[in-house]
């Protein structure tokens, strides 16, 4: 499952998805559905703080694809379903949480030595 995970969203990132809406079968219990998320959000991660990225000026108003315009890979919303409610129960929430914690972890680290003073990391 935590392959399925980090494939699923590798896959939607190049097609440059942003939002996303992922329904399970009732088949698959609340453990594996938790782990298949926990690959999915931790995939999804990007630094994003190390450049900023401008957004081009808007003078020339033509009809395209929107997806052509993201320069981020990071898909913003994702939605996921489950026909039993499995992404309520305690396994799927915890593998959740741990997949946030390490996001949280990995944005810290990535944070350069002179902004991260005390009181920044206070916040």
């Amino acid at each position: 499952m935590r392959d399925l995970g980090s494939l699923t969203c590798q896959k939607l990132q190049s097609k440059k998805s942003s939002d996303v809406e992922i329904l399970c079968s009732s088949k698959v219990n609340s453990e594996h559905l938790g782990v298949f998320y926990n690959s999915f959000l931790l995939t999804n991660y990007e630094w994003s703080l190390k450049s900023n990225l401008e957004e081009p000026s808007e003078e020339k108003k033509e009809e395209t694809d929107e997806r052509l315009k993201r320069k981020s890979k990071v898909i913003d919303s994702v939605l996921l379903e489950h026909e039993d409610s499995a992404h309520k129960s305690s396994d799927f929430i915890r593998q959740e949480i741990f997949a946030k914690a390490t996001i949280f972890a990995r944005n810290l680290a990535n944070i350069r030595g002179n902004p991260a003073t005390p009181c920044f990391m206070e916040e």
